[in-house]
């Protein structure tokens, strides 16, 4: 028996919004950003990537943190700069433990896809970090850009090629325009000749 295997196409899956889950994922390129970061954006935005999301109780967070470690460019004040549930704390988290502000470490807070964020920032790129175990990369990106990039007028261009495990049926391509996202898949269809004598 003879298989062929060849590309027929590109089918755009979802649009921003929904999210899926690979064990092991290879993005490879980044994602070009309408103008510099500033230091202090870059700054916040990969500590926030860097940390592990729990879900935090503000109140306390407000009580010991006095509005810092929380999202310093928030135009709310008060304990709203840490967000719901403290989606945007980037402080000590064994500190929040012992103070006893951690509702639940195994929890992200209610408006983030999972635990743990792996887009970090360059000065004027958008990219991975390298970590296969990455949970709802899409829903992640798209996150990055309501809360942060787009708050701040930052537009987000480019595609990059994302790879599962299974690299032969399990890739394809994530394209951002003006901060709108385009997941697209590569569709390979199988033929089967059979040879009898």
């Amino acid at each position: 028996m003879k298989e062929s295997l060849f590309l027929t196409g590109l089918v755009c899956l979802f649009r921003i919004g929904i999210g899926f889950r690979m064990s092991h994922i290879n993005i490879l390129g980044s994602f070009q950003l309408s103008r510099p970061l500033r230091q202090a954006e870059m700054n916040y935005l990969n500590a926030f990537s860097q940390m592990p999301r729990q879900r935090l109780d503000v109140s306390k967070l407000q009580e010991v943190f006095q509005g810092e470690q929380g999202n310093p460019f928030s135009k709310r004040k008060g304990k709203d700069v840490y967000g719901t549930e403290g989606e945007y704390f980037v402080g000590s988290l064994s500190d929040a433990e012992n103070l006893g502000a951690v509702l639940d470490p195994d929890t992200p807070p209610a408006t983030q896809p999972s635990r743990m964020c792996h887009w970090i920032v360059e000065r004027t790129r958008l990219l991975w970090d390298g970590e296969e175990e990455f949970e709802k990369p899409i829903e992640w990106l798209r996150y990055i850009i309501k809360h942060f990039l787009d708050p701040w007028c930052i537009a987000v261009d480019g595609a990059a090629q994302w790879q599962g495990s299974d690299a032969l049926h399990n890739r394809g391509t994530i394209s951002v325009w003006c901060n709108k996202i385009h997941i697209y898949q590569d569709i390979l269809d199988s033929d089967s000749d059979s040879d009898s004598d």
